[in-house]
């Protein structure tokens, strides 16, 4: 995949919207294998992002999500996207104080 046009691969079209924002602000991804996915940052250097689960999209759950490992802290992320109306019901007010720790 690397240095292949993302949008060669058949992505859906929100996908490849995110990928095209990520390219916009510096960043280009690389590749994704078994439990990994590369992306280079604004700096240039590639970053290796550990791809623990996958959730995929379904009709009932209108959403799909993976759980990555952040590279530097090592804190466990859960990335999340789908329909706009699904997303938005269950979007709350966070407290983002907490997020520095």
């Amino acid at each position: 995949m690397k240095g292949e046009d993302v949008s060669t691969n058949h992505s859906p079209p929100d996908e490849i919207a995110l990928i095209d924002g990520a390219v916009q602000m510096g960043f280009e991804f690389i590749e994704r294998n078994e439990g990994l996915i590369v992306v280079k940052d604004r700096s240039g250097v590639e970053v290796n992002w550990e791809l623990l689960a996958e959730i995929p999209f379904t009709s009932d759950r209108k959403r799909m999500s993976v759980i990555i490992k952040h590279p530097y802290t090592k804190k466990y992320m859960i990335l999340t996207k789908g329909a706009d109306s699904i997303m938005l019901q269950r979007m709350v007010e966070a407290d983002y104080s907490q997020l520095n720790e």
